[in-house]
Order: C-alpha cells, then structure tokens, then sequence
C-alpha cells in the first residue's frame, strides 16, 4: 500500500548584488491516507447481480478515473433511487489506496451515497404597504 506523505514548500530568498534567487526546498512531514469523495449525475450501467462486491469506475474532467469495489447491495440500492429521483447527485467516497500506471486512482473501504435534489420554493414577494 502506498502511503502518500504530505508535501510543504519552502520558498528560500537569498539576495546577491541586484538580482534576487530563488531556491525551492521540498520537506516531507507524515501525514494521513488522504480521503476522497467523487460526486457524479450520470447513472452506472451493467450492475452485476451475484458477488458481495462491485466495481465501479467514474471518469471525470480531464480524463481522471476514479476505481473503487463497493457493496453490490448498496450499489444496486442507490441505483433504484436514481431511477426513481427526477433531480439527485451521488458521491463515492474512499481512502486513495493507489494511483496506477495509467493513471486510475484506486479507492479502499469504498461506499456510495444518493442526494436528492428537490427543487426551491421560491420566497413569497415582501408585500408593500402603501400609506
């Protein structure tokens, strides 16, 4: 497993005559497994009907891919709530477990979670008292 370190930059002035230098120093400090969540619209297809695990995978702008194993149930859940939800947004959520050769970002100890979006009321116009 890997297990990303926190980065801080260092930004070093050092000043010669007239001319100004720059040096970069990186520092790597421990840190945690970093936590993502994804939001997405758009309806997963073909959820597998038998195994205790799915595999879903979201790609996103600039052709990043996200990769996780959920809960088929869970899954399958969700997925009968996006049928049934005219507005709604889901969000997969998961420690980065690994980032592979061809860029797909890996996710550990993964769930999924449904929003429904309702629409807003709009607020009654303030009535105007004229004396």
């Amino acid at each position: 497993m890997i297990v990303p370190n926190v980065a801080r930059l260092e930004v070093i002035a050092c000043l010669q005559g007239k001319s100004c230098l720059l040096f970069l120093r990186t520092k790597m400090i421990n840190g945690r497994i970093p936590e993502l969540t994804i939001k997405f619209t758009e309806r997963p297809q073909n959820i597998p009907e038998q195994g205790k695990k799915a595999t879903i995978e979201i790609k996103g702008e600039n052709d990043i891919a996200v990769k996780a194993e959920v809960n088929r149930k869970s899954l399958k859940k969700v997925v009968t709530k996006m049928d049934t939800w005219e507005n709604w947004v889901a969000a997969l959520s998961g420690k980065m477990q690994s980032i592979s050769a061809d860029g797909v970002v890996e996710l550990v100890d993964a769930g999924i979670n449904i929003f429904e979006i309702k629409p807003k009321e709009p607020k009654p116009a303030p009535e105007s008292t004229a004396a």
